[in-house]
């Protein structure tokens, strides 16, 4: 089986409360995998949210939908920094 990418189409496998619904049986994105907790980040644009799976199933594996596509190549991994980088309007530090 070919390794799973971002914005393949996946269903949720567990019972999973996402802000009191229960995702278990619904289709969402995978956008990726935890190394350390061995959770599948999706988004379920149904209900417009994340959620962090441990038991997913793929429809189309390989194969993101053409939505499922043009999501993916919206999201991106935040980058920061850790040093301050805003100091209030006119350049007054709070």
């Amino acid at each position: 089986m070919s390794d799973i990418i971002k914005g393949e189409s996946v269903i949720a496998k567990q019972d999973y409360d996402l802000f009191g619904t229960n995702v278990n049986g619904m289709t969402g994105y995978f956008v990726r995998k935890d190394r350390v907790t061995g959770t599948h980040l999706v988004y379920f644009p149904e209900l417009e949210e994340w959620g962090e799976i441990k038991e997913i199933e793929r429809l189309n594996p390989g194969e993101p939908s053409e939505e499922g596509q043009k999501f993916a190549d919206r999201v991106q991994e935040m980058n920061y920094r850790e040093e301050r980088s805003f100091y209030g309007f006119n350049n007054k530090e709070f």
